[in-house]
C-alpha cells in the first residue's frame, strides 16, 4: 500500500525507500512532494522529493517507548490513550482502543503520531530522536 498524501502531516516520521535513515515531514505539498527535514545530531537539511520514494516507519516497541508510552498488564499509556499489543509468529500487532470498544489497527509511526494528535490535541514528545 502506497502512502497517500492525504495521511500525513507535518512531523511525521517517514522512511527512504532506498536509505536506511528516518526522516521528518517538514512540508507538504497537494502535488504530492514533499519537504523533508532530516540530519544527524540536530543539523537539519531540507529537501523536496516525491511521496512516492517514501513509505511508513514501521511501529516498534522502542518507537511506542520512545514517545512516552508506559507498559501496564493491560498495555501502553500516555495520557490516558491505550496501545495494545499482541505478539504472533508473523510480528506485533498493535492496535488503539478506546473504552467503548472502537479498536484502530496501528501498523505505522505516523499513523501513531496522527492518532495521539487526533485525539489529544497535542503531538507526542519526540524529543529522543
Amino acid at each position: 500500500m502506497s502512502l497517500q498524501i492525504t495521511e500525513l502531516r507535518v512531523g511525521n516520521f517517514l522512511k527512504n525507500k532506498n536509505l536506511i535513515d528516518v526522516i521528518r515531514v517538514g512540508t507538504i505539498n497537494v502535488e504530492g512532494s514533499i519537504w523533508l527535514n532530516y540530519g544527524i545530531f540536530k543539523n537539519v537539511y531540507t529537501d523536496r522529493m516525491s511521496l512516492s520514494g517514501f513509505e511508513g516507519v514501521a511501529l516498534t516497541i522502542e518507537w511506542i517507548e520512545k514517545f512516552g508510552f508506559e507498559l501496564f498488564p493491560w498495555g501502553y499509556v500516555k495520557d490516558g490513550l491505550l496501545i495494545r499489543c499482541s505478539f504472533k509468529k508473523d510480528g506485533v500487532k498493535f492496535w488503539f482502543e478506546v473504552g467503548n470498544g472502537l479498536k484502530v489497527d496501528i501498523k505505522f509511526v505516523h499513523q501513531l503520531q496522527n492518532l495521539f494528535f487526533a485525539m489529544k490535541g497535542s503531538e507526542l514528545d519526540d524529543s529522543k530522536y
